[in-house]
């Protein structure tokens, strides 16, 4: 079992953000003692966490010619026109 800090330097996060994730439900953690206790993780819980969070490749990336192929020219310029009349 984790202690808060000890989960927050596994993840290169601050103690403050484990507690969030702890709070939102998106780390499974246990709390023991009265009051507000304590949380401990568990390492199985961390490594799940950790799996859930590994991002796909971002969809920015430009085809071979330089071209944006997901934007729409149509709306961009549009957007750039609604701007400068501003």
């Amino acid at each position: 079992m984790l202690t808060v800090k000890r989960a927050a330097e596994i993840l290169n996060v601050s103690p403050a953000l484990v507690y969030a994730l702890c709070a939102q439900g998106k780390l499974g953690h246990e709390r023991y003692g009265l009051g507000r206790g304590t949380i401990r993780i568990r390492e199985e819980a961390l490594s799940q966490y950790q799996a859930q969070a590994v991002q796909s490749p971002a969809l920015t990336h430009s085809a071979p010619n330089g071209v944006f192929t997901h934007l729409d020219g149509e709306r961009l310029a549009q957007a750039w026109k609604d701007r400068q009349a501003v």
